[in-house]
């Protein structure tokens, strides 16, 4: 196929987690019909996942483009990079107190907007309040350039504050239903769904399916708003189960203290997707206890690979599994509710929690294989192109 479209994916992309992983799928999968270029709105390094999925040729950085075009932003740059022991590359260092107090939100959105000219399409992978994102519609709106916007997060009252200009995107794509009516505005635009999908996808396919139940499984960024400290204090009062944790963030340190003086729980830092799936083998369920939560992909990670899946209801969780047995919920501020759970679990019979697993999984083949998700995505954006 003759590929002449050419699309800008625009998003805060930087080194590791569910948004890299994603963007970097969409734009691998959008390169099938159209010529597609990253545009990231913050530091992003060599080693980040977004280029497991794209040549570094088709990656921009706003902060490079910033720091090679003025001489300003480049002095106070190299001033912060100097004392901060020169770490990283100096491009880091672009946006700082200095260079913000000397229009740095202004200059940023100039040279984001004179991108935008260049490309049939704008595909947009961010929070609906993030900096920049009312100027980037009002500005491809203004010039007939179809926006297409993937929000990655859940939906909160925030989003909405840029609500007439969210009006004119071309599509929104949603995760979810749930996440989808968050906007109180939702029948005034355009919207559809489409779940995630894994990358590592065959491998996960090959693993056994659960037959016990003792072992636990945390998969994600080690911040308050996965319920990872809860989640802690829960399995620490249940010495018939063990917690594994992978993952890293700001809470690290506070959780290393606290996870030392526990016998059935292991904190384990940050793993490649591909011990990931070591870990997965290990497991008997896979554990979800966000307050909010947009997929997350680690519930399809946990349905590819056969996994009982115990979560809160968040994201696109219920959806998920509705109609399936699998339905192990519980709440991250009730103990008793996880403890019941934990029980109940812990009773099923190895046939039944084999036929669970299995059954997860067929609903990952039949609803959100690699194929499907990525087919799904390019019968969204061709059209803009036939017009």
């Amino acid at each position: 196929m003759q590929k002449k479209n050419k699309i800008l994916l625009i998003g805060p992309i930087g080194d590791f987690g569910g948004r890299e992983i994603e963007a970097g799928f969409i734009a691998n999968s959008l390169s099938k019909i159209a010529y597609v270029t990253i545009l990231t709105t913050i530091n992003c390094s060599s080693k980040s996942q977004i280029f497991s999925f794209i040549d570094k040729k088709q990656f921009i950085s706003l902060y490079s483009l910033l720091f090679k075009k003025y001489f300003s932003l480049r002095f106070f740059a190299f001033l912060s990079y100097f004392k901060s022991g020169f770490k990283n590359q100096p491009h880091f260092y672009v946006n700082n107190s200095i260079s913000r107090k000397r229009g740095f939100a202004e200059i940023s959105k100039e040279i984001i907007l004179s991108l935008l000219k260049d490309y049939d399409l704008i595909f947009i992978c961010a929070q609906p309040s993030s900096t920049y994102i009312k100027d980037i519609i009002e500005h491809s709106t203004k010039h007939n350039i179809p926006v297409i916007f993937r929000p990655s997060n859940t939906i909160k009252k925030t989003d909405c504050q840029y609500k007439d200009s969210l009006k004119k995107v071309s599509v929104f794509i949603h995760h979810s239903i749930s996440n989808a009516t968050r906007f109180d505005f939702i029948k005034e635009c355009n919207y559809l769904i489409i779940d995630q999908c894994c990358i590592n996808e065959t491998e996960l396919l090959k693993v056994s399916p659960t037959q016990k139940m003792n072992k636990l499984l945390f998969i994600g960024r080690l911040s308050e708003e996965k319920g990872i400290q809860e989640l802690i204090d829960f399995c620490s009062k249940i010495k018939t189960i063990s917690l594994d944790i992978v993952g890293d963030g700001f809470l690290m340190k506070k959780l290393k203290d606290r996870v030392e003086k526990l016998d059935n729980i292991k904190l384990l830092g940050f793993k490649t997707q591909r011990e990931i799936i070591d870990y997965i083998k290990l497991s008997d369920a896979i554990i979800i206890s966000s307050y909010e939560e947009s997929g997350p992909l680690t519930g399809l990670e946990a349905m590819a690979s056969a996994r009982v899946v115990i979560s809160t209801k968040v994201g696109a969780m219920e959806e998920r599994f509705y109609g399936l047995k699998n339905q192990f919920w519980f709440s991250i501020n009730d103990f008793s509710s996880f403890e019941n759970l934990i029980l109940k679990l812990q009773n099923i019979e190895k046939e039944e929690l084999i036929k669970i697993a299995n059954e997860n999984r067929l609903k990952y083949n039949q609803h959100y294989s690699r194929q499907i998700i990525e087919q799904q995505y390019i019968d969204v954006i061709e059209p803009f192109f036939k017009k």
